[in-house]
């Protein structure tokens, strides 16, 4: 979610045959084309059917995501389901936020210093969640947060997301006060000095 800006139904129908490797583009590309019914458990795949039409899309994976799927492509299923519960079905609503507390716990612990779980020292701080308000969303509005300050076209930016228009886009991620004008200013008054 974080690296490709899927949303979490989408993340649980993803099969390695979605995954290409590109050779003109020398790099693994995921195909966004079904999701998952999360209300079920195990989720109930829809082969084709997306939130909306603009779901559907294509998106370079990048790294370190792609050193993971070169690992295990070559070896996978085509028809097997890249994340799974432990049974090897299809990942369930309860799944799915199981494993995303347990990302959680990871994240906290690297980004406040905590000790690991194997530690005899860990106090109270190391054991309590720190981060409470982070939802799988929150993974997706990153990613789109990072191609906006990276400065990829908004409209770039709504295909990778997958939204209809780019006004979704504009209200939920672009922060127009941010927004840096000075470079576009200088290369408008020298283009017209030109003149």
């Amino acid at each position: 979610m974080l690296l490709c800006g899927l949303m979490p139904e989408e993340v649980v129908a993803l099969q390695w045959k979605d995954i290409v490797f590109d050779e003109k583009e020398s790099a693994f590309i995921v195909d966004v084309n079904k999701s998952g019914f999360l209300s079920s458990s195990p989720a109930v795949i829809r082969e084709g059917k997306l939130k909306t039409d603009f779901r559907s899309r294509k998106i370079n994976i990048v790294q370190p995501l792609t050193n993971w799927i070169a690992e295990n492509y070559k070896d996978a299923d085509p028809e097997s389901f890249i994340f799974t519960m432990s049974n090897g079905e299809v990942m369930s609503k309860s799944s799915l936020r199981s494993r995303f507390q347990t990302y959680l716990k990871d994240l906290d612990r690297a980004v406040y210093h905590k000790k690991p779980l194997t530690s005899p020292k860990r106090t109270a701080f190391d054991k309590e969640l720190t981060i409470k308000s982070f939802t799988m969303y929150d993974l997706r509005h990153t990613y789109a947060t990072l191609l906006v300050e990276l400065e990829v076209p908004v409209r770039k930016a709504t295909a990778l997301m997958g939204h209809a228009t780019s006004t979704t886009t504009e209200r939920y991620y672009v922060d127009w006060g941010k927004i840096s004008t000075s470079d576009y200013s200088k290369k408008l008054g020298e283009f017209l000095e030109t003149l």
